[in-house]
């Protein structure tokens, strides 16, 4: 027995039965969505590194596994801006130091036009006025006689206390070539040295007690004994020796 087809006014109302159901799904929607956002989303646990690099001001970086202490834990602004200090400051300052080097050289003068010295006793001679009152002590023999080698003969002035060792206590003066800073001996002050501390125009032969002086000082001597004389050997070494570049003109304080 067949079921009779639904009546015109069934279909209407299972039509408005089943909009109801759609209509109640709608409503509980939202009210679904609001109950689930207020449920907190549970982040990742981070790793203990990770935690020791975020409270030491570090960055962590898992692809290399270890720290990194080039960055200091900065963001990308924070290291941008420090560049930028950095840079005003070096212009504040005239730019970047440049780098010294150190010149292939020995300076012959200061700026000032005052000689050095090279540090050999080539560039070292008897003032005329200690020779000449060397002169009228000479008696024409050697005043050293050391060993049989000895000629007996004065061929030469010879220096009591071997300059090698004196020219060690030389005074060096912080000089300025015009270019760079040196730390050097006057040639003035070498010259003197070398003759006994007089200055080149004291009247040495006039004056007793320079003559006392001068003949502590020197002795006449042989070549064979001058050269077997004791002492230190091979001590010229006076160079200048370099500090720094010059800052130039404006900023030099020499």
């Amino acid at each position: 027995m067949s079921r009779p087809a639904p009546s015109r006014k069934h279909k209407i109302e299972e039509s408005e039965s089943e909009s109801e159901d759609e209509s109640e799904t709608e409503e509980l929607a939202p009210a679904r969505s609001v109950a689930l956002s207020g449920l907190a989303v549970k982040k990742p646990r981070k790793s203990e590194s990770e935690r020791l690099a975020e409270s030491s001001g570090l960055d962590f970086d898992p692809g290399l596994g270890g720290f990194s202490i080039g960055s200091g834990g900065r963001s990308a602004k924070e290291k941008s801006g420090l560049a930028n200090r950095d840079r005003r400051t070096e212009r504040q300052r005239g730019g970047p130091k440049p780098v010294a080097v150190r010149p292939h050289y020995q300076p012959v003068t200061d700026k000032y036009g005052r000689k050095l010295w090279k540090g050999s006793r080539a560039g070292l001679d008897w003032f005329a006025n200690v020779k000449s009152a060397m002169d009228t002590v000479d008696d024409g023999t050697c005043k050293i006689v050391r060993d049989a080698g000895c000629t007996g003969v004065s061929e030469g002035i010879d220096h009591v206390k071997d300059f090698a060792t004196e020219q060690t206590g030389l005074a060096t003066e912080l000089i300025c070539d015009g270019r760079h800073h040196w730390k050097a001996i006057l040639l003035s002050e070498a010259k003197q040295l070398y003759n006994g501390g007089f200055d080149d125009e004291e009247d040495i032969a006039a004056d007793g007690d320079a003559m006392t002086r001068l003949q502590k000082a020197f002795v006449w001597s042989c070549t064979h004994c001058n050269s077997g004389k004791s002492g230190g050997k091979g001590r010229d070494g006076g160079q200048a020796i370099w500090q720094e570049a010059c800052p130039g003109e404006d900023d030099c304080p020499l």
